[in-house]
C-alpha cells in the first residue's frame, strides 16, 4: 500500500524533499516556484533506499535514470551523485548530517513519476509503500516545509 510519496526538487543546487501524503495514485500535476510541473512522460522504474549504519533513510537510488541526466534537477544539484557515469545508479543524498558509508538495500521497488516543467527541469515523486515491512528505523534528513512543491489534480 503507498501512504505517500517523497517529493524530490531542487532548491538552488540542493535536492530536497518534501512529503505528499496520499493513497492511491500519484497527482496529475505538482506546482513548485510558481511553476506547473505535468507528468514527463518517462518515469523510472526502479529505486532503492540509502541508508545509514544506524538504518536511518538517507535519500534514494534511482536504477535505469539515464532520462535525467541532462535535467537542471541532476546537473544543477551538489547533493547527487552519478556512481556509474551513465545514469544507470544516481544517488541523492538527502541525509543532514555527513555520512561517511552508505548502505544501499537493493529493495528494487517500482516507478518513479517524473514531473517536467517543459524548461528543463524535473520534480520526483517516490512512493512510499509499507507492503514489504520495515526498509529503515528512522528518517535522517529533514523534509522541507517552505517552498516545497505540492499537487495540482486540474490543469
Amino acid at each position: 500500500m503507498i501512504l505517500g510519496y517523497f517529493v524530490l526538487f531542487r532548491d538552488g543546487n540542493i535536492v530536497k524533499a518534501a512529503y505528499l501524503k496520499r493513497s492511491g495514485t500519484w497527482p496529475r500535476a505538482v506546482e513548485h516556484s510558481g511553476r506547473l510541473y505535468r507528468e514527463a512522460g518517462f518515469q523510472i522504474p526502479l529505486y532503492n533506499h540509502l541508508l545509514t549504519p544506524q538504518r536511518a533513510l538517507a535519500g534514494f537510488s534511482f536504477n535505469q535514470a539515464d532520462a535525467l541526466l541532462p535535467s537542471r534537477l541532476v546537473r544543477n544539484s551538489e547533493n547527487i551523485i552519478d556512481m556509474g557515469g551513465d545514469g544507470n545508479d544516481l544517488w541523492f543524498v538527502l541525509a543532514n548530517e555527513a555520512v561517511e558509508t552508505l548502505h544501499n538495500d537493493t529493495c528494487q521497488a517500482l516507478t518513479v513519476v517524473v514531473y517536467a516543467d517543459g524548461h528543463g527541469d524535473h520534480i520526483l515523486a517516490v512512493p512510499d509503500f509499507n507492503d514489504w515491512g520495515q526498509h529503515w528505523d528512522a528518517v535522517g534528513f529533514t523534509f522541507a516545509k517552505e517552498n516545497a512543491p505540492f499537487a495540482v489534480e486540474s490543469d
